[in-house]
């Protein structure tokens, strides 16, 4: 048997062509695309990005060491200098003007594809709270980061779906018991363990790791039974836990975060949920349908119009693309915040993902029926049939992540004065 070494030529060649196959698999499809400014940064103050790509989305590069939207995206406290604050600066990592966050932001929706920062940024518009508007940069570098980023101690194997080591009566008491610790190896799963361990090593840097990233968990279906929610791979032999589960996690994140002074990681940590609120108003992530190119999959025809620049529409101008007909001025503003409590048996946002995604169930995507008497069909979609879901979806998700963020203030305050 011929043994490598990981500067052999032959064992490169080898590892760039597991790479490349697993980057068609599992790489990220953008089911919400466009590139958006604030309007108040002017165009030519912002750096020109094929000088410097900041956080582009999917295709880009990932920010350089140094930057600010790299230190944001990676967990470290980074704050917007404030006079009105305390800042305990042994705590913190870096802290910026107003003016340097203004322009980081500005980079980030100017990038291209900047599909989840777009939709966060539009959320954010819907308040006047001056402590939402100083972390907007948080929030939308965080919906970004979530593509990228696991959560802290996080890795890969976190993700599986894992089998319960006894049988339950009903889904309740599976949800009551939460006791899923015994992993299920099965072959496929061994080898993509494997493959993943080997792109840790041989990959320099994140993006190009296609595989050691969070997003197999950004799926949710809530018609199937509690443990099995989430995306499944070549008939189960796969099985990653939903995107439901994962926000609970990122929800206890962000308001620990929070209440201990890390006001930064905080709204970075609502950031990687928002993006997860917003996966749940794409028909192919509560189908959990696999999108991916050809020969593995079919690549989804929402997203595909999502990302062109070509619909005839007053709205859009320019060469924006089809998404920036929609804006926050098109979406319900939120209803007054609601407590989510972290400790609380009540599971708010289970049932908050479940009653977005049963909605978006009702259309159909390229695979997979939808609910909608019209949707009983599967096949590629008009361009018409995209632009009429997302006339439905997208002032919804920009709504209800501005929901999100309304009941985030609402619990952080609840918990400080429980303290």
């Amino acid at each position: 048997m011929k043994t490598y070494s990981k500067n052999d030529t032959q064992f490169k060649k080898f590892i760039k062509k597991v790479k490349d196959e697993f980057q068609n698999f599992f790489s990220p499809q953008m089911e919400l695309v466009c590139e958006g400014v604030p309007i108040h940064i002017p165009v030519n103050e912002i750096e020109n990005e094929k000088t410097k790509n900041l956080i582009f989305h999917h295709t880009g590069s990932y920010p350089k060491n140094g930057t600010i939207g790299r230190d944001i995206m990676e967990g470290k406290e980074v704050r917007i200098l404030d006079d009105s604050e305390d800042i305990q600066y042994h705590d913190i990592d870096a802290i910026i003007n107003p003016v340097e966050a203004q322009n980081e932001l500005a980079k980030i929706l100017h990038s291209r594809k900047a599909a989840h920062e777009y939709i966060t940024y539009e959320a954010t518009k819907m308040f006047n709270d001056s402590e939402i508007v100083r972390y907007t940069l948080h929030m939308v570098a965080g919906s970004k980061s979530e593509d990228y980023n696991f959560m802290p101690h996080e890795k890969l194997e976190h993700l599986f779906a894992e089998k319960p080591k006894k049988r339950y009566k009903d889904d309740k008491e599976f949800v009551k018991e939460n006791d899923i610790s015994n992993l299920d190896n099965t072959f496929l799963k061994r080898i993509f363990r494997w493959v993943s361990k080997l792109a840790e090593v041989f990959t320099s840097n994140i993006e190009h790791d296609v595989i050691n990233r969070p997003y197999m968990s950004h799926f949710f279906d809530p018609r199937r039974k509690s443990g099995d929610r989430g995306l499944n791979v070549r008939n189960g032999e796969i099985k990653f836990k939903d995107a439901a589960s994962r926000a609970q996690n990122l929800w206890k994140l962000s308001v620990h975060s929070y209440l201990k002074g890390a006001k930064g990681q905080a709204y970075t940590y609502l950031g990687h949920f928002i993006h997860l609120v917003a996966d749940m108003h794409v028909p192919a992530h509560v189908h959990n349908d696999i999108h991916a190119p050809w020969p593995i999959d079919k690549k989804d025809s929402y997203e595909e119009w999502c990302g062109r620049s070509d619909y005839n529409h007053l709205r859009r101008k320019g060469d924006k693309l089809n998404i920036s007909i929609w804006k926050a001025s098109s979406a319900q503003k939120p209803v007054e915040g609601k407590l989510w409590n972290i400790n609380s048996k009540e599971n708010h946002i289970l049932d908050f993902f479940t009653d977005i995604a049963k909605e978006t169930q009702y259309f159909r995507t390229v695979d997979v029926q939808g609910k909608g008497r019209d949707q009983r069909k599967t096949g590629k979609l008009s361009d018409d049939e995209c632009y009429a879901q997302a006339e439905i979806l997208i002032p919804k998700v920009i709504s209800n992540c501005a929901q999100v963020i309304a009941n985030f203030k609402v619990t952080v305050e609840n918990e400080k004065n429980k303290n």
